[in-house]
């Protein structure tokens, strides 16, 4: 559920961004406040799977210092958006959990169903058997 939340912080913050204001993996990281407690290969593998799924996108920036170093900078889509006003993954995990256990009661009242069905089964058949060699019990 943490990883969750990293990822719904990162749209959070990224809904104020556009590609005229697109902002660096580093300074979206440090205004998160996730910079010592998040690893780098994660931050790459949290903004890979924003822009995979459209949540994000990425603009080059050239750097102000060095004409030929440009950074990419990352801003939120109108899906992403969307998404995340919605709730992003933390109502989608909410939701997927309550949906398995919905399904995992419904197993459960079919087996319930299933298995006095049975039992009815065998008691209704088992009546004539009762009556013709043990009348006494059905007195």
């Amino acid at each position: 559920m943490d990883e969750i939340k990293v990822i719904d912080n990162v749209l959070s913050f990224l809904k104020d961004f556009n590609p005229n204001s697109a902002i660096r993996e580093l300074e979206l990281f440090h205004s998160i406040g996730m910079t010592g407690f998040i690893e780098d290969r994660d931050k790459y593998i949290v903004l890979q799977k924003l822009k995979k799924e459209g949540y994000i996108d990425t603009i080059n920036i050239p750097d102000n210092n060095i004409s030929e170093l440009v950074h990419v900078g990352y801003f939120i889509t109108f899906d992403g958006l969307r998404f995340i006003k919605k709730g992003g993954y933390t109502k989608q995990y909410i939701q997927e959990k309550a949906a398995a256990n919905r399904q995992k009661i419904q197993m459960w009242v079919i087996l319930t169903i299933s298995i006095l069905t049975f039992l009815l089964t065998v008691a209704k058949a088992l009546i004539p058997y009762v009556r013709n060699y043990y009348p006494h019990f059905l007195k």
